[in-house]
């Protein structure tokens, strides 16, 4: 593979920002696309970093800094901070992506790819072309619930039930799916019967909280037949287990929403000249499909870039498991890269060869279009 130079120079650096950050495996993926791509001199770090913190960390951050990860509970205040917006970053009213310009910091909100990749996985968009219930539950209502509800509204889903504590805190949700014409609804976060015919009756269930907040809910989510847990740490999680245990599909993050990873480095390296012609959605984030009573296909590899990190990235498994034999082959990086997304995407072209451009109604897809989401 040949060596690839950036134009900023052969040192540069990037990190992820969040809190509490130690558990990110940002860093291990990114450092082994930087290997594999002969970009030895590149760094990528973790900072402890809260919303009220961010502006300083960033706005303070050394010349050599190219971009920033954004992960909770900072994905609101990189929006307002940011000196420019993408169009879909300005939709969703969060950002998990941070790349410095010649002005500033542009924002930009990948977890849309992660999540359109992850609904794509557990064949979301096909059942919904089916015929299935256009229902979705999401459990949250924060910075990573707004890229969930354009994601879903991708996928054909025209009314949402938003499990939060109260009305108020998901006012932001709301007024987005007001916006994309779908219609919204709060039910009490608790797992009473109400949410358990929901997670029952909808398409997909997608929780955006951490672990022990989903684990409250685990007995009425079981209940559904298909699961989106954007948290990957721990894992399996205790949703994702009791999900499992009652039969569901589940799809983890490496994690979509809680952590930055894949679409967010491309958006920082094709800023730095060292993504070659991967195009944007192209190949969303890799993503886990706990299925651990089957071996873990190979990653699809359709790019560059995504050569790069699949080489990395199954190295450092083979090192993991070099090092702890005793571990289950899921401990391992190498089982977040599974075939979902591979599968997730034939399912779409399926789709779409029977009913033309795939599960959006058009109006609705007009409205996103026009918006810079698709």
């Amino acid at each position: 593979m040949p060596v690839i130079r950036s134009p900023y120079g052969d040192n540069r650096r990037a990190a992820v920002l969040g809190s509490p950050i130690g558990h990110s495996r940002s860093p291990a993926v990114h450092l082994a696309a930087y290997h594999a791509l002969g970009l030895d001199g590149w760094s990528y770090d973790r900072i402890e970093c809260t919303a009220d913190e961010l502006p300083g960390i960033v706005s303070g951050a050394a010349p050599e800094f190219i971009g920033f990860s954004v992960t909770m509970p900072n994905k609101l205040a990189a929006l307002d901070f940011a000196t420019e917006r993408t169009e879909r970053a300005a939709l969703v009213g969060s950002a998990n992506t941070l790349v410095r310009t010649d002005d500033g910091w542009r924002a930009d909100c990948t977890d849309i790819d992660g999540m359109t990749g992850a609904l794509a996985a557990l064949g979301v968009d096909a059942d919904i072309a089916a015929g299935a219930a256009p229902d979705a539950v999401v459990v949250g209502a924060g910075g990573t619930a707004l890229p969930t509800v354009v994601a879903l509204a991708e996928v054909g889903v025209s009314t949402i039930s938003i499990v939060a504590r109260d009305a108020g805190r998901a006012a932001a949700v709301l007024d987005l799916c007001d916006r994309l014409g779908i219609a919204g609804e709060v039910i009490a976060f608790e797992a009473g019967v109400a949410l358990e015919h929901r997670c029952r009756d909808a398409s997909v269930v997608v929780s955006t909280v951490p672990a022990p907040a989903a684990e409250i809910l685990a007995p009425a989510v079981a209940h559904a037949g298909k699961v989106v847990d954007v948290i990957y740490d721990p894992w399996p999680t205790p949703l994702a287990q009791a999900v499992e245990a009652a039969g569901g599909a589940v799809v983890g993050g490496t994690g979509h929403a809680a952590e930055p990873g894949v679409p967010s480095g491309r958006a920082v390296h094709r800023v730095a000249g060292t993504s070659r012609g991967d195009d944007e959605g192209a190949h969303p984030q890799r993503l886990r499909l706990w299925r651990p009573r089957s071996p873990a296909p190979a990653g699809p590899r359709c790019s560059a870039h995504g050569r790069a990190l699949d080489f990395g990235v199954a190295a450092h498994d083979r090192r993991h498991r070099r090092a702890h034999p005793a571990h289950p082959q899921r401990d391992g990086l190498a089982r977040t890269l599974g075939g979902g997304a591979q599968r997730g995407r034939a399912a779409v072209r399926r789709t779409r060869r029977r009913g033309g451009r795939g599960a959006v109604p058009a109006d609705l897809r007009r409205r996103v279009v026009r918006r810079g989401v698709t």
